[in-house]
């Protein structure tokens, strides 16, 4: 009987090992991939969604062969180190950054990990990368910088007799300015002017609109974070104006905010960085890869029918590939 207990002991402290092992070898198979984003809002959590839609199509399934932990920080920039931290301290495969300042901090503080930055406007300006066509040592990524020619050419079409274009931005945010810098550039081909207002709080937002009455033809709001969060109130005091606004992302139109959008597909564009992070995980290093910008093609146009009526758009003079939505 005793020689019996002991090999029962003995099978089960082996079935033990043999479990312990296994299990070890099942979680280390497994990538984990950390994404950082600023704050909850459509155009990253469509991001995100691509991102994982992109490494799915490369054969990383969610659950199986990758895990993903997802923080952000409510667009609060003095969360920003906490939520690295805190990320870096589960040892993921690879770090993804959403929006320039998340970026820009994750890059001078971690050190060992491979980062991939989406959702940003000019990862060049922003010290990101060195240039258009090169990753950094630790870093690469999908921009999402808009083709400001074809998104004037947009509103044009919308609004042929546009032609003065509005524009907030937020003059601490480099996406922002960015973005300022490139619209100063474009309008001039297309026979517009641009009236840029600047916003530092949401609260000053009522106040500095009304600088912009009478004043433009038609608002375009960019990706701003600090301004997208208040892009109902935007479209709500612009639309008491009569003033029209067209939105980076398609979401708002969708949900009868704003007018139109005109802008990259943020699903499209986290597919690419999804790309690069597969690359990254079978065994690529950041700096032997190629940043990705967005093409034409990676842009897409949005109507609200009922915002189109009451701006009194021709719909029947729009291109075919425009997407009216009711």
């Amino acid at each position: 009987m005793k020689r019996l207990t002991l090999s029962a002991l003995a099978l089960f402290a082996a079935f033990g090992i043999y479990f312990l092992l296994t299990k070890h070898t099942l979680n280390s198979s497994v990538s984990l991939v950390a994404i950082a984003n600023y704050g909850p809002h459509k155009s990253l959590e469509s991001t995100i969604e691509g991102i994982k839609e992109g490494l799915q199509a490369e054969g990383f399934i969610d659950g199986k062969n990758i895990r993903y932990i997802i923080k952000d920080v409510g667009f609060s920039p003095s969360l920003i180190p906490t939520m690295i931290s805190t990320l870096e301290q589960q040892k993921p495969a690879a770090l993804v950054t959403l929006t320039t300042p998340v970026a820009q901090y994750a890059k001078g503080a971690v050190q060992s990990t491979p980062l991939i930055y989406s959702a940003i406007t000019d990862p060049v300006a922003a010290g990101l990368i060195p240039s258009i066509n090169k990753s950094g040592n630790s870093i690469t990524g999908s921009a999402e910088t808009q083709n400001i020619h074809a998104v004037l050419s947009c509103i044009k079409k919308l609004f042929p007799q546009a032609t003065r274009i509005g524009l907030l931005y937020s003059s601490s945010e480099s996406n922002d300015t960015a973005l300022l810098s490139m619209m100063r550039d474009a309008v001039k081909e297309h026979s517009c002017t641009l009236v840029a207002v600047s916003i530092d709080q949401q609260q000053d937002i009522p106040l500095r609109m009304e600088l912009l009455r009478d004043s433009i033809d038609v608002l375009y709001v960019g990706t701003s974070g600090p301004i997208q969060p208040a892009l109902a109130m935007i479209a709500r005091i612009a639309k008491d104006m009569h003033i029209p606004v067209v939105n980076a992302d398609s979401s708002a139109v969708k949900e009868g905010v704003v007018c139109a959008s005109c802008g990259v597909n943020y699903t499209a564009i986290g597919k690419q960085a999804g790309k690069l992070i597969a690359k990254i995980l079978q065994g690529s290093a950041c700096k032997d890869l190629t940043p990705h910008f967005p093409t034409i093609e990676d842009h897409e146009t949005f109507i609200n029918k009922n915002l189109a009526d009451f701006f009194k758009i021709d719909l029947t003079t729009v291109p075919p590939s425009y997407i009216v939505v009711k």
